[in-house]
């Protein structure tokens, strides 16, 4: 799903884990020109979104940046977030093109 007012963008999945309050927050840590990204990114790792986050994606996250080894938990759940919303964008588009392309080919 995405709500292009908010430009967010969360799977069915991911709205059973977090509350709006969190996507919300979480939706604008993951704009960059967001001011909200400057003051409040390093304190993301102390919420609780964070928590159901890394608890979410447990076994996906590679296990050295899960122990804070060989990379930092709460940027790869970022960056795992703009990836989502880079492809489910991307589909968007692509569903959006191919509807058009089918009602101009129908209206013959």
């Amino acid at each position: 799903m995405i709500d292009s007012t908010f430009e967010l963008c969360f799977d069915e999945e991911l709205l059973g884990v977090l509350t709006p309050e969190e996507i919300m927050y979480v939706s604008l840590l993951l704009l960059e020109e967001s001011s909200v990204w400057n003051s409040d990114y390093i304190f993301f790792c102390e919420t609780q979104a964070y928590y159901k986050l890394f608890d979410h994606y447990a076994g996906e996250m590679p296990y050295g940046i899960a122990k804070c080894r060989t990379g930092e938990p709460d940027t790869w759940i970022l960056e795992r977030l703009k990836e989502k919303v880079l492809l489910y964008s991307v589909g968007s588009t692509q569903k959006v093109k191919s509807s058009n392309l089918l009602s101009s080919t129908n209206k013959f």
